[in-house]
């Protein structure tokens, strides 16, 4: 490797590295000026957490990685055609692509293998716990469809859900009050 071939590839890794310690708001109006660095930094950043998600809503398909990789990859394909939906008002760029994603894992998996019928669920509204969170986000299902699949109702599955949202809610605030805490230390 010649001097000016070492010096082009210091000064590339020099501007990732400081593209990865902008925020995605730097980032989203780099990207509106066509800067592939800065969509390279967005992706390694959230890419990881978003394909786990595809990976989650996608599970039960023999090539769920492969399916997972490409809806991934359709959404920063689409961020990259329309940076300017990254910076709607009022969401981040981390929530724009969960969203993406998210709808895309639904949109390919109802595609690749139509859903079965819904399967008898508890009769006593006091079993309704976590599940409900799981059902709306991972499964997409509305309220409504949660509350026909447990034969009690559309409120009942609506109480259930903000319940297990608030405690999800707490949960993530733990978290990262122990991941602060050993970042402090």
């Amino acid at each position: 490797m010649c001097r000016e071939q070492r010096l082009a590839r210091h000064l590339l890794q020099g501007a990732l590295v400081h593209l990865r310690a902008l925020s995605d708001p730097a980032l989203v109006i780099s990207l509106r000026a066509r800067d592939a660095d800065a969509l390279a930094a967005l992706y390694d950043r959230h890419g990881p957490c978003l394909f786990a998600l595809a990976s989650c809503i996608l599970r039960e398909h023999p090539a769920c990685a492969a399916e997972a990789e490409d809806v991934v990859a359709t959404v920063f394909a689409e961020a990259w055609e329309y940076p300017d939906r990254l910076a709607i008002e009022g969401t981040s760029a981390r929530t724009w692509l969960t969203f993406r994603v998210r709808d895309g894992a639904l949109a390919r998996r109802s595609a690749l293998s139509p859903r079965p019928s819904p399967t008898p669920a508890p009769a006593a509204p006091a079993a309704i716990g976590g599940p409900a969170v799981r059902l709306a986000y991972f499964d997409g299902l509305s309220v409504t469809q949660i509350g026909a699949q447990w034969r009690t109702g559309s409120a009942a599955a609506a109480r259930a859900l903000a319940e297990d949202m608030r405690a999800l809610l707490s949960h993530l605030a733990e978290a990262d009050d122990a991941e602060t805490g050993k970042r402090d230390t």
